[in-house]
């Protein structure tokens, strides 16, 4: 009963602390060594994604900004460079702004490594940035080390934006399982922010398609003009496979595909790949080069303008959605190395 009420509560939680936090000053002092005048820019975003962005003019190398936050933001300091007030994509800094006041030092044409003080949040993305600098592996090895660094960097700091903003990125590409117990060790007045919002409808569309949960209707054609309803499937299980063209391991995927479709067809297995491509011709190139053509094939993008991936919360591929003969949803695969949990699945049903 508690595990039900958590997101109800939690996003009540976000709501009234929102309302009743009162924006605090913060002062940003900096200095460019090495560059006498010119213009700097600070670029941050507030709320529900209000963009701010403010100019100040060097004086001896020297800038001041000030402003207000509830809670700490990422923010990107640029040089200037000419008077169309065109930013330096070379000379950027990203540093964490809170209500504080914040130091920062930079050399002229070395904004990358800026030095900052008097931000805790600041501190928190250079202790975390220190840990993956330790990480020696390469290639995917070094990927998934990075998601375990960072994993735990959430779990031992539920209090610090930078975790919020860490799952904020990794939202489409860590398991949502992992996602929600980290998700829920927020404290949630750090999700007031732009991302922590974004981050918190995604959470909310992708339970609304879990495990337990009734699978959105959908009606459409698929590639030979057929019709296409998923209620017409009652009584079967069915495999949503969410995938593209572009997407390499969707593709690499898909041999396996075809042999578990030509081992559970016949015993009651129907599958729906519902492609993100914008591009016919290579949505149907795939199709033919794949030999996918077996089992329906649909653009997410139906008749209607509304996008079956949306619906479903899908922002992450290759995803799998299988929907029981009841039309609930009884389990949900993001990426390659869920494949081996799916055919564990299918093995109990069938």
């Amino acid at each position: 009963m508690k595990i039900l009420l958590l997101p109800i509560f939690y996003l009540v939680s976000i709501q009234t602390v929102h309302s009743q936090t009162e924006p605090k000053p913060f002062s940003l002092s900096g200095e460019i060594k090495g560059q006498k005048t010119g213009i700097v820019t600070l670029f941050y975003r507030l709320g529900e994604g209000e963009k701010i962005r403010d100019s100040c003019e060097l004086k001896n190398g020297k800038f001041h900004f000030t402003g207000y936050l509830t809670i700490p933001a990422r923010a990107t300091l640029q040089r200037v460079v000419n008077s169309k007030n065109d930013p330096d994509p070379e000379n950027t800094a990203v540093i964490y702004l809170e209500p504080a006041d914040i130091k920062v030092s930079m050399a002229n044409n070395n904004f990358q490594e800026p030095k900052v003080t008097g931000s805790k949040t600041h501190d928190e993305s250079e202790e975390l940035k220190k840990l993956y600098s330790a990480i020696k592996d390469t290639g995917q090895i070094r990927i998934q080390k990075g998601d375990l660094v960072a994993q735990e960097f959430v779990r031992t700091h539920p209090n610090s934006f930078v975790s919020v903003f860490d799952l904020y990125v990794h939202k489409n590409t860590w398991p949502f399982e992992t996602m929600r117990s980290l998700y829920y060790s927020i404290d949630p007045k750090l999700l007031t922010g732009p991302e922590g919002l974004n981050l918190s409808r995604f959470m909310k569309r992708t339970e609304e398609n879990t495990t337990g949960k009734p699978a959105k209707p959908f009606t459409t054609l698929d590639y030979r003009g057929n019709r296409v309803q998923l209620s017409d499937f009652k009584g079967k299980y069915v495999l949503l496979d969410f995938w593209a063209s572009w997407c390499v391991p969707c593709r690499e995927v898909n041999p396996h595909l075809v042999d578990i479709y030509a081992k559970f067809h016949n015993k009651g297995l129907e599958i729906i790949s519902i492609s993100v491509d914008k591009d016919k011709a290579a949505w149907l190139n795939a199709i033919e080069k794949d030999k996918i053509g077996i089992w329906y094939n649909v653009l997410s993008n139906m008749d209607n303008n509304i996008l079956i991936h949306e619906l479903y919360g899908i922002g992450y591929y290759p995803t799998k959605i299988l929907v029981g003969k009841d039309g609930i949803i009884i389990g949900r695969f993001s990426g390659t190395d869920d494949e081996i949990l799916l055919d564990k699945k299918l093995a109990e049903l069938f």
